[in-house]
């Protein structure tokens, strides 16, 4: 085991070389949509991944199941893939004839661009941000229950989780409402305002900025989950270095010990734990952020074809479409999860297992998942990165780069990259952004 680990820690340097490479810069004050990825979920991916293979987190109630092979399996596809993931990214840049390192620089150098007058700009704001509030209104209305007034008002933690799943499960209303113009463009909308803030320093966009800033912090925090709203402030990190050139170290510390906080007092007073419990090295936190990430993948591994035979190989095409020709319509992390907790999953408590993307690709298609999904994922994410390098320095440009960054879900399954889900909706999006703010534009200039 001290020869693999040795192994590993070689071929770790070289990825974080490939990365930079592939991104321009994956310093922390220089952050990105591919560093951003990389510190997020491959990093804690790794760490999660050395503690399962060194057997260190056996204790883990997911992590008893796996064997010992399986633990070194995992291992080496983990090594695998943060190896062709920068590698796939870097022939991006190739194809492209872009040298990456340059060519980002001189974009974070560049002045913030205006695409129309001052004029248009409050009214695109505005509307906007109407849209912003009446969408946040429909899925308040919309949703069978507000979990986070019945963990903070009625002190139910475990009422407030089951309808936490309810809300999910059980929306009333239109979901492309929800998910487009809620979870998605409300963050577009709020980034945008802040790249306004910034651009033209006046009180009208600080007022604009402060509702669409509580709107969207209300939304992602109303279901109780924690994590989303911080992701959503991890966003911020983005759009500030690409406005600014760059994060002052500062800045960073502050940043990351405000987050520390919120993580904490989230923990304490929705998730219902202790504060001493949180300061062992075996805690909820280090556990979710270092072997929850991880610990479906393993589980794949270990039950998929020979314990869980289902198949889920056409999970990924629309579901209408999968009913019409009666296939399967299960994804392998709800299998997981009715394997490993049905109880939970009857009573309406336990969902998915999610895991890093190469737990889906081997539950779906086997090895071939496995020596593919790394190099999908790695294009994916970089043509984003590269469509920044190339398009103009706008505060739309930034604000879509922003939230497309901060959905990346390589712990989320590989059918959103293999369908390109994590690109048409936002593609979609931006034109129908483009339409809207055309349409207001040239009713402007005809007044």
């Amino acid at each position: 085991m001290i020869y693999l680990n040795l192994f590993a820690c070689i071929i770790i340097v070289f990825s974080l070389f490939l990365f930079n490479k592939a991104s321009g810069s994956i310093h922390p004050n220089k952050l990105n949509t591919i560093s951003y990825v990389l510190y997020r979920e491959i990093i804690p991916i790794v760490i999660g991944t050395l503690l399962v293979a060194n057997n260190l987190v056996d204790n883990h109630y997911v992590i008893t199941c796996i064997s010992n092979e399986t633990k070194i399996k995992g291992y080496l596809w983990v090594l695998y893939s943060i190896l062709m993931m920068p590698l796939s990214m870097f022939m991006v840049n190739k194809i492209f004839n872009i040298n990456m390192k340059k060519k980002f620089n001189e974009y974070l150098k560049k002045p913030l661009a205006e695409e129309y007058n001052l004029q248009n700009t409050k009214k695109f704001s505005v509307f906007f941000t109407v849209v912003s509030l009446a969408t946040l209104t429909y899925i308040i209305i919309m949703s069978p229950y507000i979990p986070i007034f019945t963990a903070l008002i009625k002190g139910d933690l475990v009422q407030a989780s089951i309808e936490r799943i309810s809300v999910k499960r059980d929306f009333g209303g239109i979901i492309y409402i929800k998910n487009l113009l809620g979870l998605y463009l409300m963050p577009v909308f709020t980034y945008q305002s802040y790249v306004f803030l910034k651009q033209y320093k006046t009180k009208f966009f600080k007022i604009i900025f402060f509702i669409n800033f509580i709107a969207t912090s209300f939304l992602f925090i109303y279901d109780t989950q924690k994590a989303p709203i911080l992701i959503f402030l991890l966003g911020f990190l983005i759009v500030k270095v690409l406005v600014s050139g760059k994060l002052k170290i500062i800045e960073l510390f502050l940043i990351s010990i405000t987050a520390l906080i919120v993580i904490i007092v989230l923990y304490i007073y929705i998730g219902g734990l202790k504060l001493s419990s949180l300061l062992r090295f075996d805690n909820t936190i280090m556990y979710r952020i270092f072997i929850g990430q991880i610990s479906g993948y393993f589980l794949s591994l270990e039950w998929f074809p020979e314990i869980i035979k289902q198949n889920t190989s056409f999970i990924g095409i629309p579901s209408n479409i999968l009913k019409i020709l009666d296939l399967p319509n299960i994804e392998s992390a709800r299998l997981l999860m009715m394997h490993f907790n049905p109880e939970g999953v009857k009573s309406g408590i336990a969902g998915l297992i999610n895991s890093y993307y190469l737990g889906e690709a081997w539950a779906n298609y086997g090895y071939v998942g496995l020596l593919i999904s790394p190099v999908i994922v790695g294009f994916v994410i970089q043509t984003v990165h590269v469509f920044l390098i190339k398009s103009k320095k706008t505060a739309i440009n930034i604000a879509f780069y922003a939230t497309i960054s901060i959905k990346w879900l390589i712990t989320g399954g590989i059918v959103n990259f293999l369908y390109l889900k994590q690109l048409i909706f936002p593609f979609i999006l931006y034109i129908f952004y483009k339409i809207v703010t055309n349409f207001i534009y040239v009713l402007g200039t005809k007044k």
